[in-house]
């Protein structure tokens, strides 16, 4: 994780991100450019090349649901406000109302119209059509009919036209195809009318031929009551979706799964089939790794089982943790957005939290994040043995938190010294950078001192500020931990825990644990 925060600021919300992860865009009641001092909530462009921040919009009204096209130079944003002032549209009632904007034209254009609003959920890759719900009024539920504007000819277009009376919420999630030919999206009504209401699956929206395909439900399986998270990968080429009914026959029900639609044959795989493994998650918009979120520990950097995102790079079967930590500001949860904006190739990340990830939000804000993945994946690995001759544990046994086999103990006469030699080596296949830090935990009467070669280092390893220098896969540095008792009482005990840690990602971590008992 390289790069954290985006916006360190308060109400940071819709983050999306270019196809090259280069560019965020979000909404933010902040003023991060100094050209918002009414706080009011604003779009942002931030650039990751330049190091730039532009405020795209500014009114005394709420602008939300910014989406960015794959190439980065078109926005569409959801805004109360008259954006486009040219006359356009207008907007005097106020309601929601989707405006685009080239990035290279100073103006929005607004593309829809009404008085119960609309909300912008999607963009072509090129930007040359925007997708958008309409509200049903129903306390502000975007779940309408869906829209296509098409910004070169004007031509809307209505995905589904002859549904009829719709029930409340119809359309959910919609996503549009990076060549705007295609919607994929969720519903509970009866299309085609054959199926049973409130039976949630998955629907293809081919806006040529204008033809409806239902890609969750099969054959003579039973109606599918759950699918969800439906999106594109492969470049177009398939359908995402996720669902814990029974999708394919001798799949049973009760896990939830995430499948792949190929468009083109009209068949239906599960994701495990192409990655090993990883049965539910987000593919990246080329379909080769896959974002999960998770609250297990594969790596051993998720100790305290907190939901946590992870990269998966299906070629090489490598898995890179994104976050760490929890934090719940609210007494609601910890939150972490999901599904994230990706890059075209899933190496960029950008999401929201309250988390501190990278020091620089103490004061838990909701913040926006861009991370990336790091490949290789970084891979601190210590081991730790008692004395110079002593047979070292913990190589090639991975965990933030010190497991059996990551500890050592001695024990210690009054006046006596254990020394520990901690070796850190860089297990990432490319170059890398660590940080030590020593913690010490335990009853009082011992002194610990760390030590590179016969150089005392024990202020910097303590202060968590002490580096290796850059390491070549493999190799390593070895420090000494000298636990000396003092003055401690009988039968007490001390523990010293050295961690190193990977400045490309801070989330990849090693622990091992020194320990004493006074004899």
């Amino acid at each position: 994780m390289p790069e954290g925060a985006v916006l360190g600021y308060e109400d940071v919300t819709e983050t999306a991100l270019s196809g090259d992860g280069q560019r965020v865009v979000l909404t933010s009641g902040s003023d991060p450019s100094g050209s918002n001092p009414d706080g009011s909530r604003e779009a942002f462009l931030v650039d990751k090349a330049t190091g730039e921040i532009a405020q795209l919009t500014s009114s005394a009204y709420v602008t939300r649901a910014s989406v960015l096209s794959q190439d980065g130079q078109v926005v569409a944003v959801t805004s109360q406000a008259d954006l486009d002032g040219d006359g356009g549209l207008h907007n005097p009632q106020g309601s929601s109302e989707v405006f685009v904007r080239d990035l290279g034209d100073p103006e929005f254009r607004q593309v829809s119209d009404g008085e119960l609003g609309h909300l912008a959920v999607g963009l072509s890759a090129d930007g040359g059509r925007v997708l958008y719900l309409k509200n049903l009024g129903f306390f502000g539920a975007f779940g309408g009919p869906i829209r296509v504007a098409d910004l070169d000819t004007d031509e809307v277009i209505t995905v589904v036209p002859d549904a009829g009376t719709l029930p409340s919420t119809p359309f959910q999630q919609p996503a549009i195809s990076p060549d705007g030919a295609k919607v994929v999206f969720r519903s509970n009504y009866n299309l085609p009318e054959t199926m049973p209401q409130n039976w949630v699956n998955v629907f293809l929206y081919d806006l040529d031929t204008q033809t409806l395909t239902n890609v969750s439900n099969f054959g003579d399986l039973e109606m599918n009551e759950s699918a969800f998270a439906a999106g594109f990968t492969d470049g177009g080429a398939t359908v995402v979706f996720s669902s814990d009914d029974e999708v394919l026959e001798g799949v049973p029900a009760g896990t939830v799964r995430t499948y792949l639609y190929d468009i083109a044959s009209a068949t239906t795989t599960l994701l495990s089939d192409r990655a090993p493994g990883v049965e539910f998650g987000q593919l990246s918009p080329d379909g080769t790794r896959v974002l999960t979120r998770s609250n297990t520990d594969p790596l051993g950097t998720n100790p305290g089982g907190a939901d946590q995102l992870f990269s998966h790079d299906i070629a090489t079967g490598e898995t890179t943790q994104l976050t760490r930590g929890s934090y719940d500001a609210t007494g609601e949860g910890d939150l972490l957005t999901w599904p994230a904006a990706q890059s075209t190739d899933g190496t960029v990340v950008a999401f929201n939290t309250y988390r501190d990830l990278d020091g620089t939000n103490p004061d838990h804000h909701y913040t926006a994040f861009r991370v990336t993945t790091c490949d290789p994946p970084p891979r601190p690995d210590n081991s730790i043995a008692v004395g110079r001759a002593g047979a070292p544990v913990g190589a090639d046994v991975y965990s933030s938190a010190p497991r059996p086999a990551q500890r050592q103990a001695a024990g210690l006469a009054a006046g006596q010294t254990a020394t520990f030699f901690v070796e850190v080596q860089n297990d990432r296949a490319a170059v890398d950078r660590l940080t030590v830090r020593g913690t010490n935990n335990g009853s009082a009467g011992y002194r610990v001192r760390y030590l590179r070669g016969t150089t005392d280092v024990t202020a910097a390893v303590r202060a968590g500020t002490y580096r290796t220098g850059p390491l070549d896969p493999g190799q390593s540095v070895t420090l000494k931990v000298k636990i000396s008792a003092v003055n401690p009482a009988a039968g007490s005990g001390h523990t010293v825990d050295v961690t190193a840690t990977s400045r490309a990602n801070p989330v990849a971590r090693d622990t091992v644990r020194a320990k004493v008992t006074r004899t």
